[in-house]
């Protein structure tokens, strides 16, 4: 997906049979069974892969690694999500609850995405550049199986 979503994507937050689909500045949601695009995002930081998920969860049909970082800065939460060949999800994702969680956007430019209203809408920090995030909770995860 392209910067404003010039296409649409997926992003690492889903509620039930449906998952939240990149276009900025609007919520919006397609069904898991839908082919789209990814959004996937890397920390040029990361050159390893030490931090594997100590978590594992069964849910809709697949063992999901993950871990629950807490608070984190945006930039924290990216690099631990690179670390460990992982995306940055949502609770919702795995089958759990809990808002305030940070999403990967399609728009990357000094704005930061996190998961509100249980888990059907975001909120943002549009900052300027060189100013760091606010601190939101942090979950990162990738399906095991």
């Amino acid at each position: 997906p392209g910067q404003y979503s010039v296409t649409t994507g997926w992003y690492g937050h889903r509620k039930g049979s449906n998952a939240m689909t990149g276009v900025w500045a609007s919520y919006r949601q397609a069904p898991i069974t839908n082919s789209i695009a990814c959004i996937v995002g890397r920390d040029a930081r990361s050159n390893t892969r030490d931090g594997t998920p100590a978590n594992t969860i069964d849910y809709d049909g697949h063992r999901w690694r993950y871990q629950d970082y807490g608070l984190r800065y945006f930039d924290e939460c990216f690099l631990l999500a690179a670390n460990a060949g992982a995306n940055i999800i949502t609770p919702y994702t795995i089958g759990q609850t809990g808002d305030n969680y940070w999403l990967h956007s399609v728009h990357m430019c000094n704005t930061y995405e996190w998961i509100t209203s249980n888990g059907t809408n975001f909120a943002n920090d549009n900052v300027g550049g060189g100013v760091r995030s606010s601190r939101r909770s942090c979950m990162v995860g990738y399906i095991d199986n």
